[in-house]
């Protein structure tokens, strides 16, 4: 795994065997000195930024000889980068190929990639992770485990200390590594789900990345750009989703587009210091009654992706349902060339990308100082959002969903009311955080206007959908990051 300078950032056992790097000594290589081309051919990481790809290359090992590998690297999450290497089979192992080599006999029965000897090791360490139950322990032992390790990287102790940090740092790379395998490419989360891999992302870089990538396909479709690059706000955002809404957008425009370029053009919109893209123009693909629900649902800011206008539509309700996540916005105008230009804003913005943007929330929050009552049964997992709202002097804990109502009784007849509650939903019995949220409401109905997160550790199909109907305003799956917690309280309070 590589960070965006292309540091190496992980590696398993398969790869030191290849490589001759042991110990983790590889954690001191960059990719462009262990992956090569000969002399006079282009090399994929030359670039600035880097890019998916697939091909041949050669790799020098430890012990300085030249090895023919075949890469495939992709972007996994904002900033990160997955590549695979296979050795290439020589030719005692399999007649020669003339021209290219066979992407068929990288992937054969005689290779072994790497990421899938991983996949196969951690299924067979974590048999019941997807089960329901199996699931939520794992779930709610690793959001422990990472939430300690995350508010360490915080502490003095860690910070002046390169050795004790990097260790830190290896287990929160190991723990997120485990949660990407326990998540998989698809949730069953409801859509106001909003476990984002959150970052600072320059949304230049991710447009140009874009252009890059259809250029390289030869669509011949002219794709100018109307820009103030220095002037455009940092945003806080998932980079993967943001790729994904983009790419969607650019590419449907090169299909269908009326006026043989695709014209794309960026802003900061003053009014509300926030990024805008719009892009000219998409065609008239789009039926006319999924346009007017779009523009209906941005002028009212009541956003579902399940509205009757897109049932037909799956391609375009799964956009929109990663548009909402990212609390983003879609105009639908029509222009000059009678095609659909959409502009899409995007809020949580940065004007100062050197910004950390935990301090930022974790200041805003502060002085916004809400009460906030957490019901949360494990210890551990308590003691994890303590340090992550450490800062905050009104928060209130209850271990039980008895415990939660009896402080919620105390609080009101003393006059005494919460901004916030953080909702766990594997609670004892006889409660669970879905009942526990009825309750409160049907004893005081004043908490209608309470937000309340569900945070949880179970995801199956079943227990999905019974969160959706119980209408939490937000949800967050264990292992939670404190940067979703503090912006989704932002968000809400």
């Amino acid at each position: 795994m590589l960070d965006a300078e292309g540091d190496v950032l992980l590696a398993n056992s398969l790869f030191e065997t290849l490589s001759g790097y042991s110990d983790q000594s590889w954690v001191e290589l960059d990719i462009r000195d262990l992956l090569l081309t000969p002399d006079g051919e282009a090399n994929p990481f030359e670039g600035k930024s880097l890019l998916d790809f697939k091909r041949k290359l050669f790799m020098l090992t430890a012990n300085k000889s030249i090895l023919p590998v075949y890469a495939d690297q992709s972007e996994i999450e904002g900033q990160k980068y997955l590549v695979i290497i296979t050795k290439q089979l020589s030719q005692k192992d399999e007649k020669p190929t003339v021209g290219s080599f066979s992407e068929n006999t990288a992937r054969g029965s005689q290779m072994k990639p790497i990421e899938k000897a991983d996949q196969q090791s951690a299924k067979s360490i974590v048999p019941e992770a997807k089960s329901a139950e199996g699931g939520h322990e794992i779930r709610t032992a690793l959001n422990g485990m990472l939430g300690f390790a995350e508010s360490l990287m915080h502490e003095s102790i860690v910070t002046s200390d390169q050795k004790v940090k990097k260790t830190v740092q290896n287990l929160l790379k190991s723990g997120h590594k485990l949660k990407q395998i326990l998540i998989g490419k698809e949730s069953d989360m409801p859509s106001n789900s909003i476990n984002l891999n959150l970052s600072i992302v320059n949304p230049a870089d991710v447009i140009k990345k874009l252009i890059d990538k259809h250029k390289e396909n030869n669509t011949g479709i002219e794709i100018p750009v109307i820009w103030n690059e220095s002037a455009l706000p940092k945003l806080l955002t998932d980079n993967n989703r943001l790729h994904y809404i983009l790419d969607y957008f650019i590419s449907r425009a090169i299909q269908f587009t009326r006026s043989g370029e695709v014209k794309i053009q960026t802003a900061e919109n003053k009014q509300t210091s926030c990024f805008e893209v719009q892009i000219d123009n998409i065609g008239l693909d789009f039926p006319f009654r999924v346009v007017d629900e779009i523009n209906h649902q941005n002028e009212t800011k009541i956003f579902n992706y399940n509205a009757e206008a897109f049932s037909a539509y799956p391609e375009i309700r799964q956009v929109l349902k990663e548009l909402f996540a990212l609390e983003a916005g879609l105009w639908l105008d029509e222009g000059d060339h009678m095609g659909l230009i959409p502009t899409l804003s995007f809020n949580s913005c940065f004007v100062d990308g050197a910004a950390d943007a935990e301090e930022v929330l974790e200041k805003k929050l502060s002085e916004l100082q809400p009460s906030v009552l957490i019901v949360e049964d494990d210890k551990f997992n308590a003691a994890v959002l303590k340090m992550y709202l450490s800062k905050l002097n009104k928060v209130v804990y209850a271990h039980s969903g008895n415990e939660a109502l009896n402080i919620l009784e105390r609080s009101i007849a003393k006059g005494v009311h919460f901004d916030l509650i953080i909702m766990d939903i594997g609670l004892p019995e006889p409660w669970n955080g879905i009942l526990l949220k009825q309750e409160i409401l049907k004893n005081w109905p004043k908490f209608a206007l309470v937000p309340i997160i569900c945070h949880t550790a179970f995801t199956d199909n079943e227990i999905a959908a019974d969160v959706e109907t119980a209408g939490f305003q937000a949800v967050l799956t264990k292992p939670v990051r404190r940067i979703e917690l503090l912006h989704a309280m932002n968000k809400l309070v």
